[in-house]
């Protein structure tokens, strides 16, 4: 569970005002109905994610404007390119994510480490991706990553 953020904790992004797009490849359909009857849009691209040909995820990868994730493969696809990665993190997470700072090979991906080792920290990273969201979507800042 280190690795795993149910999508109904994350409704203080999911209420923001952009299109949310699932880069899930495996099985979720159960999940993204679940937060459909919540209220929130996630839209399912299974020709790209669940394609046999990584290039087609990278071409959904390439069209977003910002991936929003926890530790998976897409944050190195999104890293290697340039597309800027928020990433959330467990407290101890594997080597690649490092225990302090950031990815220095991908300058696009901004690491939100929890706070605490098992899952009670997941809403605190998810309410500062939300801030951080928020404030992008609204002009107050200028740069994504």
């Amino acid at each position: 569970m280190k690795r795993s953020v149910p999508l109904t904790w994350w409704k203080s992004i999911l209420k923001m005002d952009a299109e949310f797009v699932s880069l899930q490849y495996t099985d979720c359909e159960e999940e993204l109905k679940l937060v459909g009857a919540l209220g929130y849009d996630i839209k399912r691209m299974d020709e790209y994610v669940k394609a046999e040909d990584y290039y087609e995820t990278a071409k959904l990868v390439a069209s977003c404007d910002l991936v929003i994730t926890i530790c998976t493969s897409v944050v190195h696809l999104a890293g290697a390119l340039g597309i800027p990665c928020w990433v959330m993190t467990p407290k101890f997470p594997a080597w690649r994510y490092q225990n302090t700072g950031g990815m220095p090979w991908y300058r696009s991906v901004r690491l939100y480490r929890s706070p605490e080792i098992d899952q009670t920290g997941w809403p605190t990273v998810i309410e500062r991706v939300a801030l951080d969201l928020d404030e992008l979507l609204n002009g107050k800042v200028q740069k994504i990553a």
